[in-house]
């Protein structure tokens, strides 16, 4: 599985990997450390044809520059995968990247549709995979009195992948310069 994510500058990485400690000291919430990567998904996908993802990537961000978003609270999606994250403000900017990443890498039948323009929550996420209904009050409770209120400069887009858990990043693409090669 790929992933085209953005990671976050160094302050906000700490500052995320922060509350990730916080909510495995007091929570036991460990899930996290799976994908041990601060970032924001832009889409997701079973396949990509990796050398045109590059490609695209790179004449893509090369005509953007950095920018910087705002989160908003905390969020919860519900159902068998819970999952509790870092809400993002939905920005004139971010919404147009999104949809132009979307109509141009988006595989048809491959595609996560959760990704998709008219469904994609843009959020960083604090805790998943062993979020339940018996530790969800104790996260919730841990970071409900903290600001959540964040600026976040946003770099660059990578491609990250999953291949059978193996957990990593394929390419990063800063915005306005250079890929950074990085396997």
């Amino acid at each position: 599985m790929y992933t085209i994510a953005s990671l976050l500058d160094v302050d906000s990485e700490i500052g995320i990997k922060g509350l990730w400690h916080i909510l495995e000291e007091k929570c036991s919430l460990r899930g996290i450390k799976l994908t041990p990567l601060p970032h924001i998904t832009w889409l997701a996908s079973q396949d990509y044809q990796v050398d045109e993802v590059e490609s695209f990537l790179e004449t893509f961000t090369s005509h953007h520059k950095p920018f910087e978003i705002r989160t908003s609270g905390l969020g919860l999606f519900t159902g068998d995968r819970i999952t509790l994250y870092l809400a993002l403000v939905h920005s004139t900017r971010l919404t147009q990247l999104h949809k132009e990443l979307w109509t141009r890498l988006k595989r048809p039948g491959l595609a996560n549709y959760y990704y998709a323009p008219d469904y994609w929550v843009p959020h960083i996420t604090l805790a998943n995979k062993d979020v339940d209904q018996a530790n969800i009050s104790c996260a919730i409770g841990e970071l409900a009195g903290k600001s959540m209120n964040f600026n976040i400069n946003i770099p660059s887009i990578a491609i990250l992948y999953d291949n059978q858990g193996e957990i990593g990043v394929k390419s990063i693409y800063n915005f306005g310069g250079p890929k950074n090669n990085i396997i």
